[in-house]
């Protein structure tokens, strides 16, 4: 049997355990969230039906990082291609070009449709990685996006192989 002291001092401990474990999933709920991939755009660094765990985004993003972005009542999961001021040219052969040299991930090319752009002062330039399916930047749809319409950056990629970091 527990002494007075004894229940005290457990019921403090519990108390004080679940108080971090309340902190912990408010700050993960906070922090990161859970979006489920949905075509083929993002191949090869995504795949259809795998999960993207996204940190929300409270800097501006980097060249090349996967960003989700809000735009309509729609979650669009791309890779910022372009920042402001960036000149991203596509060739007719499909090959991109960022400031007049390739980028540094994997894509798969669209030949056939020239692209030019320079990334106007607060807004991005989005491509998906596969460029022969994807709606990103290149078309008036969406276009260069406002930079406050980014709600996380893509950290790791979760499928049933298993997890990678991005």
């Amino acid at each position: 049997m527990l002494s007075d002291g004894k229940k005290r001092r457990t019921a403090e401990v519990l108390l004080f355990t679940t108080g971090i474990t309340a902190c912990a999933a408010a700050a993960w709920k906070g922090l990161f969230s859970v979006y489920n991939v949905a075509g083929r755009s993002m191949e090869p660094a995504l795949h259809d039906g795998e999960q993207v765990i996204s940190m929300r985004q409270y800097t501006k993003p980097k060249r090349g990082s996967i960003v989700l972005v809000r735009h309509g009542g729609a979650v669009l999961i791309k890779r910022a291609a372009g920042l402001a001021g960036d000149e991203v040219r596509i060739d007719s052969s499909g090959r991109v070009f960022i400031n007049g040299k390739p980028p540094k991930w994997k894509y798969i090319k669209a030949a056939g449709r020239p692209f030019r752009c320079t990334v106007p002062s607060g807004r991005l330039f989005l491509l998906g990685d596969n460029m022969e399916v994807s709606t990103d930047s290149r078309s008036p749809l969406l276009g260069c996006i406002p930079v406050n319409t980014v709600i996380g950056r893509a950290v790791m990629c979760v499928s049933d192989s298993g997890a990678r970091r991005l």
